[in-house]
């Protein structure tokens, strides 16, 4: 490579600060319920107040935040117009529901599509089932990876170094006694899931609940996302846990061939910045 050409590589790879500082405020305001003032946002994240108060108004001003009567923001009506337009990349979604329809098995279940982003799932998609759930598994929710059966089939495809970087410098964010919540025991899982293609959340996410997911990849095996049933623990016996393991196994199978070869692409979304 000579050195124009490194120079060109070198400003693609640029990281501008100021974008990258109004996606630290966004990510922030979009997991919160409560609106939040920009002195607090800065406050949070370690950032300068005139630069907070600066990219608040602006990213109010193009919808992507809103602002109340005592100056407090809240995630805007714009975001959801990236929403859908990442979606419409999000090759699984489009076969989400013709799939899920086809394993009967599932039908009373409620299933959900996840992708990874940083040490959490977030998901994009969901079919709810006749069964009430302790989560109400809306598009957009946020989860720690470590937790939840999607998280682990996906982090289950990546490399281990890649998972020591992800987990190896920060403690664990559990939701209840029965998280993974250390390194040791979260590679022991991924070990496993990796051995059997799937990967299970026994009441981590929510004391009462069980749920199985399984990859979704494309045709080089990069996964893509990750779909996954969610039952009540207490309705489940073993012939039932059986056939469920084979059903979203199956289920993420047919999802994957129907996805099309899409090298160089990737759904796993950028970090989260706290």
């Amino acid at each position: 490579m000579n050195a124009s050409s490194h120079d060109r590589v070198e400003k693609d790879q640029a990281i501008v600060p100021s974008v990258q500082k109004a996606l630290q405020i966004l990510n922030f305001v979009a997991v919160r319920r409560d609106p939040i003032g920009a002195s607090d946002i800065g406050r949070q994240l370690g950032l300068p107040k005139s630069t907070v108060h600066g990219l608040c108004s602006t990213l109010a001003q193009m919808g992507l935040l809103t602002k109340d009567s005592d100056s407090r923001y809240q995630i805007g009506p714009q975001t959801l117009v990236l929403a859908e337009g990442y979606m419409r990349t999000v090759d699984p979604l489009r076969n989400f529901v013709a799939e899920a329809a086809k394993v009967p098995a599932l039908d009373n279940e409620t299933l959900v599509l996840a992708v990874l982003s940083g040490t959490d799932a977030i998901y994009v998609a969901t079919r709810r089932g006749r069964q009430n759930v302790a989560i109400s598994y809306d598009v957009g929710l946020r989860l720690p990876a470590n937790c939840t059966s999607s998280g682990k089939a996906l982090l289950s495809m990546l490399p281990p170094g890649q998972i020591e970087e992800l987990f190896g410098r920060q403690p664990f964010r559990v939701m209840t006694p029965n998280s993974v919540h250390n390194l040791d025991a979260l590679r022991t899982e991924l070990e496993a899931a990796r051995e059997v293609g799937y990967a299970t959340d026994d009441e981590e996410t929510a004391v009462g609940m069980y749920c199985i997911a399984a990859p979704i990849t494309d045709l080089q095996r990069r996964p893509l996302a990750a779909v996954s049933v969610i039952t009540v623990k207490a309705a489940l016996s073993d012939d039932k846990l059986a056939t469920y393991r084979e059903a979203i196994k199956a289920l993420a199978a047919n999802l994957s061939a129907s996805t099309p070869d899409v090298a160089g692409v990737s759904t796993r979304l950028p970090e989260r910045h706290e």
